[in-house]
């Protein structure tokens, strides 16, 4: 049907009252803040682990190569020395002892555990056996003694200090490499463990989101459905369904305002059941009721979707036409009485017949309101009455009747 009034009006609020409440609400907020929480700790703690990684144990694993390098190169450095008898050798063996030296120190100051840098104290001590026989390996070069120093460098003292020195160094660099390996581990195991608790938290916001938009669906339609309620049974009368009062007088000062505006026309049917407290008397009140819904019903059958058919009070029903003259506003009065006095209402085993009086008018310029209209109408009505009723009446300046 086409609105012609504005149904905010009767819209009560209800808010506060239709949502329940929601712990999912709650559980996805708490699992957000969580997430939000764990994602900023481990991107701090990777970025503080990486640091100190960088830092510390991938400096001590470079360091722990190199050392095994230079211990090696400065070997290489003698050996050859003392084979060729070419001194040149020995810089760049004092190049490769400064790297050490330098290594040394830098160790020193990465190492904290007691183990570690007891095996450094060991290198140490090997190195510093070794720098003594090939410092003198290379004297006795200086003095043009090849076989001597070749002699020397593969005694046993030698071979066994280098030997010694070798594997402690190779040690060294498999513990400096498990160190690494447990942290890498240890990291990963972290990682993982933030992962699994990340994918439950996301699980559980996942689901708590869901059922949190389910709820709110569901509370949403049943205050979509409890307001929309609520306007039904503020414009509707409950025994018919049809519109009430409230709603014909709205719908009707819309209409003379549009009447107005554009020069526009409409009529107005009112009706009236006749003897209606007979049948409550005899019937009882039940079956007045069933009349009431009957009458409504053929009503509606009868009129247009964009008419407006409103139970006014007790058994009076009244019709609003838009842009329908008088004269097709009595024909359509005509059908609604011929239709109501063909029809039987059925009430437990008693067929009950009804007739009503109708009052037609049309708008005219000299109608203030809708009040005046209705009383208007009410005329035509009770002339309807008075003449013998099961009629229609229509009020206009030549006033006449005619039974249908």
């Amino acid at each position: 049907m086409r609105k012609i009034i504005n149904l905010e009006s009767g819209n009560l609020n209800t808010s506060g009252s239709s949502y329940s409440f929601n712990p999912w609400f709650w559980v996805s907020g708490v699992v957000t803040f969580i997430l939000i929480v764990l994602l900023i700790w481990n991107l701090l703690h990777s970025y503080s682990t990486i640091k100190s990684f960088d830092r510390k144990e991938l400096k001590l694993e470079r360091a722990s190569v190199e050392l095994l390098y230079h211990v090696k190169s400065m070997e290489k450095s003698v050996r050859l020395g003392a084979a060729t008898g070419d001194l040149s050798f020995k810089r760049n063996y004092e190049k490769h002892e400064e790297k050490l030296q330098t290594i040394f120190d830098e160790i020193n100051k990465l190492v904290e555990n007691k183990y570690v840098l007891g095996k450094i104290e060991k290198i140490n001590k090997y190195k510093k056996q070794a720098e003594k026989i090939e410092n003198k390996a290379f004297m006795l070069i200086s003095y043009g003694k090849k076989k001597e120093a070749t002699t020397l460098l593969k005694g046993w003292p030698y071979t066994k200090n280098q030997l010694f020195l070798t594997e402690t160094t190779k040690e060294f660099t498999k513990i400096l490499h498990r160190h690494v390996q447990k942290i890498v581990s240890l990291e990963k195991k972290f990682t993982l463990s933030s992962l699994i608790f990340v994918f439950i938290a996301l699980v559980i916001l996942i689901i708590s989101w869901t059922i949190t938009v389910k709820i709110w669906r569901r509370d949403f339609k049943k205050r979509k459905e409890k307001e929309e309620k609520i306007i039904y049974l503020n414009y509707h009368d409950a025994l018919t369904k049809s519109y009430n009062r409230r709603l014909f007088m709205q719908a009707g000062q819309e209409e003379i305002k549009r009447a107005e505006r554009y020069n526009k026309y409409f009529s107005l049917i009112m009706m009236d059941i006749d003897n209606f407290k007979k049948i409550n008397d005899t019937y009882g009140h039940g079956a007045g009721d069933m009349v009431l819904k009957n009458f409504a019903g053929i009503i509606k059958k009868q009129v247009r979707e964009v008419d407006i058919p409103a139970r006014l009070g007790g058994d009076e029903f009244a019709v609003l036409l838009p842009e329908t003259d008088i004269d097709v506003a009595e024909k359509v009065a005509g059908r609604i009485r011929q239709n109501i006095e063909d029809s039987k209402t059925l009430y437990k085993n008693d067929e009950i017949k009804v007739t009503v009086s109708v009052g037609v008018i049309d708008y005219r310029q000299q109608i203030s309101d809708m009040d005046d209209l209705l009383h208007k109408a009410d005329e035509a009505l009770y002339r309807a009455k008075r003449i013998g009723r099961n009629c229609v009446v229509k009020n206009n300046e030549n006033v006449n009747s005619e039974i249908y």
